[in-house]
């Protein structure tokens, strides 16, 4: 399952996917996936944290 975020950091408005299990499983661990500085969100960076969630 995939969700919008948003968050101010530093006066600089940040926005990300949260992607999070299909199933609810309680308390889980957090991975952060960040892509190259010339990518964005949507490209490689979301491969990884579908198969991570």
């Amino acid at each position: 399952m995939r969700g919008d975020i948003t968050f101010d950091s530093n006066g600089n408005r940040l926005a990300g996917h949260l992607y999070l299990p299909e199933r609810d499983a309680g308390a889980a661990p957090a991975v952060i996936v960040v892509g190259a500085a010339s990518g964005t969100k949507e490209q490689s960076p979301a491969a990884y944290a579908t198969r991570l969630a």
